[in-house]
């Protein structure tokens, strides 16, 4: 499978929500919400951030201009990390969940909160020149923390591989992550939070996204279809791979309850990109999105 393919359907798929929404809600009050995520227009490719309850409902824009995604809670609940596009480059920024104050961590994507909230690991890349081709250097994804102040950046676990960023474990002492391996193919990794200790748990091609249940026991992923993509879910070690949509669309994205007793996901089986609500094993699938392009959820610890 392309890798540039590859990556092209799961940017579409995931980011397939973004661009600002035409409703009136201007800020987050005093609701109480659960999930952020990316909304647009149906079928636009440039969005904001919202915030909602469990349900979908009480939809909250954070922020407006265009071009955010990939929201992710911190731990404590109080920000939320998302990607804002600059055309070549994306920035990872933050946003309070009450939307008044907003700030820069870094250059790169796919931002993810260590537990204790002190850290983000995220993909960042790096100019590699490969003995096996031409003396021209070529981005590489890596994987990069930084503190939340912005201090201590680092690439971890160095390698000429395509490496992308998926999640820590609740501990925060192993994170999972994709790796091109060969480029043509993505797997699922985990290793020690230095980059050390990496141990391949998938072979089948196309897992990516990798996801820690709250809980520790399960990763959900994303795992290639042909020719759909659907949500799977394994045991840390690997083990118990089980795919719980169906592959008949795209589904992408997947996100845990606080509990892990239940998954929000993104897929497009309604004609354009939705969020949707499932029980882990995959049972009781409901769409809670609105007429809008909802995609990317991140859901909110207790």
């Amino acid at each position: 499978m392309n890798p540039k393919g590859y990556r092209m359907r799961i940017l579409l798929s995931c980011l397939a929500g973004m661009a600002m929404a035409c409703d009136s809600a201007t800020g987050p009050g005093k609701e109480h919400f659960e999930l952020a995520f990316t909304r647009s227009e149906a079928g636009e490719l440039f969005g904001d951030i919202y915030v909602s309850r469990a349900d979908g409902s009480h939809a909250t824009r954070l922020t407006t201009g265009a071009g955010a995604f990939a929201p992710r809670w911190s731990p404590d609940g109080t920000r939320i990390a998302f990607v804002t596009s600059l055309g070549k480059y994306s920035l990872i920024e933050w946003i309070s969940a009450d939307a008044a104050d907003r700030g820069g961590f870094a250059q790169g994507r796919n931002p993810a909160w260590s537990p204790d909230g002190t850290q983000i690991g995220f993909t960042g890349s790096v100019s590699i020149v490969f003995p096996c081709c031409s003396q021209i250097p070529t981005n590489v994804s890596q994987i990069f923390t930084v503190r939340t102040d912005g201090s201590n950046l680092r690439q971890i676990a160095p390698d000429s591989a395509y490496n992308t960023m998926g999640s820590w474990s609740p501990d925060g002492k192993r994170i999972a992550f994709t790796r091109f391996v060969p480029l043509a193919n993505a797997a699922i990794f985990v290793m020690a939070a230095d980059g050390s200790d990496q141990v391949r748990l998938t072979y089948n091609p196309g897992m990516s996204d990798p996801v820690w249940s709250p809980t520790g026991a399960k990763i959900a992923f994303v795992g290639f279809h042909d020719p759909h993509y659907a949500i799977y879910t394994m045991n840390p070690d690997g083990s118990d791979q089980t795919q719980v949509t169906s592959g008949t669309t795209d589904d992408v994205c997947p996100t845990w309850s606080p509990d892990g007793s239940r998954i929000a996901f993104t897929s497009n089986r309604d004609g354009f990109f939705q969020i949707y609500l499932m029980n882990a094993d995959g049972s009781n699938q409901v769409r809670i999105g609105s007429d809008f392009s909802d995609a990317c959820p991140s859901w909110k610890s207790p």
